[in-house]
């Protein structure tokens, strides 16, 4: 996993392949393997498919947990290089999120 904070939360995007069928219960599962229960709450988790066209964010807080899915029609997930600077805004993830790739240290986004 590749670790980005981005304002008080940190974002991990999960690196390896899973099954993208795999429901709220087993990516706890697999994240509870991995992360204390605080780490949990102070964390963003995004897994990216294969054909990077489907994206799954996780997030648990005191009141519950969220699993969310984006997927994308005509483009697909542009996920930065580790060789970066690793730090994200709200407003890059929103972009990443929406197809556009972000390039160099300083951030400037690109459409696909």
């Amino acid at each position: 996993m590749e670790k980005i904070k981005i304002e008080g939360k940190s974002i991990y995007l999960y690196s390896h392949q899973i099954d993208m069928r795999m429901g709220m219960e087993k990516i706890q599962v697999l994240l509870s393997q991995n992360f204390s229960p605080s780490e949990l709450q102070d964390s963003i988790f995004v897994f990216i498919s294969k054909s990077r066209k489907i994206a799954k964010v996780y997030v648990e807080d005191e009141f519950g947990r969220w699993l969310m899915i984006r997927e994308l029609n005509y483009t697909s997930f542009k996920i930065p290089r580790s060789d970066e600077d690793g730090k994200l805004t709200f407003e890059d993830v929103k972009y990443l999120m929406d197809g556009a790739e972000i390039v160099s240290e300083r951030k400037r986004i690109k459409y696909a």
